[in-house]
Parts: structure tokens; C-alpha cells; sequence
């Protein structure tokens, strides 16, 4: 089982994952991590933030995340991962689908089959999602990126 975590501020879990050296870790090392159902300690939640403990490819399919994000206010959703073509698109197509406005980080996501991936991110994600960088995201408002 896979966790989806809530933090206030993203850009936060963005950069401790490049800082943690995560992102940086041979794919294999990184799949590995799947089906651990641990969150690595560099990026797990505070006590303060919700946990949602997901079954399925999606993080909507048999959970309670719709109902906490409207409930919350939240209408804006970051996605990054690993198997864009998994987890990322069931998510972001379910996200879409309900009208939440989308961000994706493409250097935070990978796929075992890089031109499906590459597919995804350059031609089917942005006609759904603003897709940046990581740097992109995390540049303050104001600044030439951000979102």
C-alpha cells in the first residue's frame, strides 16, 4: 500500500526530495521504494498533514481524497511520481475529470518505457495540466516561472 500525503506548501516537498538526493537514485532503486508503503523520512509528512492511504493506480479509485480536498478548499492538485503512465495519468485524468486545476513536475516523474513517458509529458499531460520543472514550480511568484 502507497501513501498520498497533503502538505500546505509543495514547493517544501520538492526540494527536500532533490535535497534528500531521492530523485537521484537509480530508477531501480527508486522502484524499490514502491509496495514498501514507507514514506522516506526527507520528505514524509508533519503530524499536521493528512495521510491517505491509497489501493488502487489512482489516488481517487476506493478512497476518501475527493471529499477531504473539497472539504479543505483545495481545488489545485501537484503530481509527480514514479510510472507516469500508472499512477500519474489515472490520477491526473480522475483530477481532471473532477475540475481540479493540475500541476505536474516532469523532472519529479519516471517511467519504466521512456517514450511513454516522454509521450505523456510533452503531448497528453499539457492539454490537462501545467507541466514544468521542478525549478519551474518552485521560483517565486513574480519571478519568469512558477505556477
Amino acid at each position: 500500500m502507497s501513501k498520498l500525503a497533503f502538505v500546505p506548501d509543495c514547493r517544501r516537498l520538492v526540494l527536500e526530495m532533490f535535497s534528500s538526493g531521492l530523485l537521484s537514485l537509480p530508477l531501480s532503486t527508486r522502484n524499490s521504494l514502491r509496495g514498501l508503503g514507507a514514506i522516506p523520512p526527507a520528505i514524509a509528512p508533519k503530524e499536521s498533514e493528512i495521510v491517505v492511504p491509497k489501493h488502487r493506480v489512482s489516488a481517487f479509485a476506493g478512497t476518501d481524497l475527493a471529499m477531504i480536498l473539497r472539504a479543505n478548499d483545495i481545488d489545485t492538485l501537484v503530481l509527480l511520481g514514479i510510472a507516469t503512465s500508472g499512477v500519474v495519468l489515472s490520477t491526473l485524468v480522475e483530477a481532471a475529470d473532477a475540475d481540479f486545476r493540475l500541476a505536474v513536475i516532469k523532472d519529479c516523474c519516471a517511467d519504466l518505457d521512456s517514450s511513454l513517458h516522454d509521450c505523456l509529458i510533452n503531448n497528453f499531460f499539457p492539454s490537462r495540466a501545467a507541466v514544468l520543472s521542478a525549478r519551474e514550480f518552485v521560483e517565486p511568484p513574480g519571478s519568469s516561472g512558477g505556477f
